[in-house]
C-alpha cells in the first residue's frame, strides 16, 4: 500500500493500492488531479506479507519515515 499526502499536517495520508508488475516490482500510480501543487507531496510504502509480517518504508527507526517528492 502506498499513502500520500500534501505536506501540510492537517491533511490525513490516503492509502492506494499497488498493482504486482513481478515478483520483485510493485507500481502505484497518484492521480494528478489529487495532488496540490502548493505543497510537497509525502509518501511512504506499507508491505504485508501473507504470513501476517508488514514492514514500512521508509522505517521511522531509521530516519525520516516518508518521502518528500518536490511539486
Amino acid at each position: 500500500m502506498c499513502y500520500h499526502r500534501p505536506a501540510l499536517a492537517t491533511m490525513p495520508f490516503t492509502p492506494l493500492p499497488m498493482r504486482c508488475i513481478d515478483a520483485n516490482r510493485y507500481e502505484v500510480t497518484i492521480d494528478p488531479d489529487v495532488i496540490d501543487r502548493r505543497y510537497d507531496l509525502m509518501k511512504f510504502f506499507e508491505v504485508m506479507f501473507e504470513s501476517g509480517y508488514g514492514v514500512r518504508w521508509p522505517d521511522w527507526r531509521e530516519g525520516v519515515p516518508y518521502l518528500v517528492v518536490q511539486t
